[in-house]
């Protein structure tokens, strides 16, 4: 027999479908330079998600801890300060306009039916990446592979690290996408998702030895073999290729392509009031010329920037070192209490949680994609105290449903 997620409401699965469609708009603007109507369709996409997270709101908070619900509600007041002081401009649909702040409202959702419709969703997502994830290699957009990669692989992401609750086939396939998400990764020099990806493979593989998937000693020996195999092939590989197909991530690794972004920002900040302290918005900008290029031949380049690629730096840019706290507050609380939970689904999320705030020294800005969300439920998740005293037996009562096989001579 195999568990598999429960049936859910449609409104959240067709949520999870629209951040697919979401994308492949995003990828079809950045392809076609302007699609008509983008502006319609882009909110057209984001509509679902919009209408599960208004469906599922629930003002009951008795499952949250008191220290948690004063940082969030504070963190709440704080980023309705920093939507007001924005400009119009923040409300375009886009991947870093208004919309990816959204991922904050769910830990006032109703989190078992958006779980359920998540990992629902994420079994059939996984196949739609395996055909998919060249498209990353073919455009050479940096845009375009965080937006695939962090929209069709993440799932993948979670039913890995939650692997004790699904079946040998679905880790598997799970185990295969991230893989071919790391090295789509490699191979576009993508470093902030190398780290990512690598995480999520680590992390995943010490669970399925931790938590009983792998019943025999020999097994896991063999397993740790086998990786050890894998990661030395792949160096020699990698060092036989350094030049060739790796070469674009070769001539990264040791450049230092953000000095002068981090310069910029702290000359900036520091000279400008009390910036630094309370932010400027979340449609804030920082002067630093001469990084990005808007005309080749001409070397015109923009004067501001509206991102910058540092998570924590971009959280004090918008919110200042107050919305910096706030964030990091709740998301140690929520890794905390994910650790000295009884079930491995909170322990996963909590290493999704902590994966993040590693992911954001390189990068790791929110956008409106599924990882966002994952991000944002695997936080609500660790902070449910219904979740956390529940044993991986009422998890998989709670969220799975048994799926019989039938037997050779039982099928007609």
């Amino acid at each position: 027999m195999e568990y598999v997620a429960r049936e859910t409401d449609k409104t959240y699965t067709a949520a999870w479908i629209g951040l697919l469609v979401y994308a492949f708009i995003y990828v079809a603007e950045s392809v076609l330079s302007d699609i008509p109507m983008k502006s319609l369709l882009y909110l057209l996409a984001a509509l679902p998600m919009l209408v599960a997270l208004v469906k599922g709101l629930s003002f009951d908070f008795s499952n949250r801890g008191k220290l948690s619900l004063l940082v969030y509600f504070v963190m709440m007041f704080w980023l309705s300060v920093m939507c007001v002081r924005s400009k119009a401009s923040l409300f375009y649909p886009t991947l870093y306009g208004i919309l990816s702040y959204a991922g904050v409202v769910m830990l006032m959702v109703k989190t078992k039916p958006m779980l359920i419709s998540f990992i629902s969703v994420g079994y059939k997502t996984n196949y739609s990446f395996l055909l998919i994830f060249i498209l990353p290699l073919l455009i050479g957009d940096n845009g375009v592979t965080q937006m695939i990669l962090e929209t069709f692989s993440v799932p993948a992401a979670f039913i890995f690290l939650t692997n004790k609750y699904h079946s040998n086939r679905n880790i598997t396939i799970s185990f295969v996408v991230l893989l071919l998400a790391f090295l789509v990764a490699t191979l576009t020099a993508r470093r902030n998702l190398m780290l990512t990806y690598a995480l999520y493979l680590v992390i995943g593989s010490a669970f399925i030895i931790l938590n009983g998937k792998l019943k025999s000693a020999e097994a896991k020996i063999m397993m740790f073999l086998s990786a050890m195999l894998f990661l030395m092939a792949a160096f020699v590989f990698y060092m036989s290729e350094s030049g060739g197909m790796f070469s674009k991530i070769t001539g990264r690794a040791s450049e230092n392509t953000r000095e002068i972004v981090f310069a910029s920002f702290a000359a900036d900040m520091l000279t400008s009031g009390n910036d630094v302290i309370v932010g400027r918005g979340m449609s804030g900008i920082y002067y630093c010329p001469d990084v990005d290029v808007v005309d080749r031949e001409t070397n015109e380049s923009m004067d501001y920037r509206f991102h910058i690629e540092c998570g924590y730096l971009y959280l004090i840019l918008k919110g200042g070192l107050i919305y910096l706290f706030l964030y990091m507050a709740l998301f140690i609380i929520a890794i905390w209490q994910g650790f000295k939970s009884r079930n491995a689904l909170c322990k996963a999320s909590a290493c999704i949680v902590l994966v993040q705030l590693i992911d954001m020294a390189p990068f790791g800005l929110h956008g409106f994609n599924t990882k966002m969300f994952m991000i944002w439920l695997a936080i609500s998740i660790c902070l449910d105290k219904n979740f956390r005293k529940m044993t991986d037996d009422q998890v998989r009562d709670e969220l799975f449903t048994i799926k019989n096989k039938l037997l050779p001579w039982q099928k007609k």
